[in-house]
């Protein structure tokens, strides 16, 4: 009889993988009825027929292959599963099924004006943005209205917005703060410790060293980061990268761009901005991206598995006249579509510096990122959208194209490598059984063709569809600029 009672236990166990319980409710239910004006399916029983499978660990698509999701989770992958009691059954004939992207570089504050002032605010509609556009998951690279970035995430959280799923950065900024005066000016590793505490207690997930951490402030707050099992990124300019990769660092945020060891006479004593910027946009401009500067830099990197997003797309959209406007598509999004005329940084901003060092830059930050991916490395993917947040996703996988890497490196960038990099890849990443049931279904080949990203029938993230027309015509003219 205990042999007989275990047996039945097993198959009753078995049994619940792939019939759905009488009672069982639909799985955006708890939704606000805002965010399920968005939602195609959320059965807990969800089949996907006979795809064209890239499943994010092969990297060779599949033909005529079926998965099975169970309440936010894939059950099943095959090549002909029969669909369980109950399951709603999705026709991806001709389309392509990959994992949901992963975006390690964004932002969600966009800029707002009160009374001639500029502030900047965390914009809800931006990680609807991201949803639209394919990116399922997505780590902030900071924000400057860190209250609003964690309300955004608990709102999607909680099923009341729809958006991709948000990590929240922290920005961890020295006592200058060259840029912007709404940061936390940090004293020393004491101070960027207790930063760090405090907002991952709020729902942050990583830290990024800004502008002007220096190593001793880098310290406190990295060794606070690790016990936290947060991520560490890095936009650097008073620390050297091989510095911050010795003491912990996991990303560099813009590639070589945040690599003053190539800067000769840089110290890492503190960053006077606008001059140090400048001799780093001229450096780059000289310097040879297979020369033995960045060979020397890259092999202290490797050794470290450190992981560079290069972002840059972004390069093109806000660093010196003439800027590369986003396609209309794009710009239908923002509050003044015609309001995009102007760099961020325009020409001239720097000493010596003009639209032929800009090009010069923008072609050595692409070759290095393509030459640390040929040493070995690892790249991600992320936008630094300035322009238009949220919608940048497709324009970087085609500029890394651009660059020189193949279609399915920057898609491995954009999914497994992405989660791996943000502490995420046991559960988003890749469409294996047991994990998350973030998917995209492609009408195309973006393994072959990286344009076809753009082409999404249908959104998944945690196993509920979305519709990405509707998310997309929802979010039209809204997006702050």
């Amino acid at each position: 009889m205990i042999v007989v009672s275990k047996l039945l236990r097993c198959a009753a166990a078995v049994a619940s993988l792939i019939v759905p319980a009488a009672a069982e409710a639909q799985r955006a239910a708890k939704f606000s009825d805002a965010a399920k004006a968005f939602v195609t399916a959320d059965q807990p029983l969800i089949l996907i027929r006979d795809a064209r499978l890239l499943d994010g660990v092969h990297w060779k698509a599949v033909e005529h292959q079926d998965m099975l999701v169970r309440d936010g989770r894939i059950a099943a992958l095959g090549g002909r599963i029969d669909p369980p009691a109950g399951a709603k059954v999705i026709d991806a004939a001709g389309k392509t099924l990959m994992p949901g992207l992963v975006m390690v570089h964004e932002h969600l504050y966009t800029p707002t004006e009160i009374g001639g002032r500029t502030l900047f605010y965390s914009d809800p509609y931006v990680p609807q943005v991201m949803l639209a556009y394919g990116t399922t998951t997505a780590r902030t690279a900071g924000g400057f209205d860190m209250e609003g970035d964690v309300g955004i995430k608990r709102q999607i959280d909680q099923g009341k917005i729809p958006g991709a799923d948000v990590d929240v950065s922290v920005y961890i900024e020295g006592p200058k703060d060259p840029y912007f005066s709404t940061l936390p000016r940090l004293d020393d590793g004491a101070a960027a410790a207790r930063e760090v505490a405090y907002w991952a207690g709020r729902g942050a997930t990583s830290i990024k060293l800004y502008f002007d951490a220096t190593p001793d402030m880098a310290a406190g707050a990295i060794a606070e980061a690790k016990k936290r099992h947060m991520g560490i990124a890095g936009h650097l300019c008073a620390m050297h990268a091989e510095t911050a990769a010795r003491m912990g660092l996991e990303t560099l945020e813009h590639g070589v761009l945040a690599a003053y060891d190539l800067v000769p006479g840089a110290d890492e004593k503190s960053c006077p901005s606008t001059q140090r910027q400048g001799d780093m946009l001229a450096r780059m401009a000289t310097l040879d991206a297979n020369g033995p500067e960045v060979a020397a830099l890259f092999k202290t990197l490797l050794e470290h598995k450190i992981a560079i997003d290069p972002t840059l797309a972004s390069r093109q959209q806000y660093m010196c006249n003439p800027i590369v406007a986003p396609p209309p598509r794009e710009l239908a999004l923002l509050s003044r579509p015609g309001g995009v005329t102007e760099s961020h940084i325009p020409c001239g901003h720097f000493a010596g510096y003009n639209a032929e060092v800009e090009k010069r830059g923008i072609a050595f930050q692409a070759a290095t990122a393509v030459r640390y991916k040929r040493m070995g490395g690892t790249l991600l993917v992320g936008t630094d959208q300035w322009l238009v947040p949220g919608a940048g996703g497709p324009r970087e996988m085609e500029t890394m194209v651009a660059a020189g890497l193949t279609p399915v490196e920057v898609l491995q960038a954009a999914t497994i490598d992405g989660a791996t990099a943000i502490h995420r890849g046991d559960t988003v990443g890749s469409l294996e059984v047991r994990k998350r049931a973030d998917f995209l279904l492609v009408d195309g080949r973006p393994d072959e063709r990286i344009s076809d990203i753009r082409k999404l029938s249908a959104v998944f993230k945690d196993g509920i569809g979305y519709d990405p027309q509707k998310l997309y015509d929802d979010a039209k003219g809204k997006i702050v600029n």
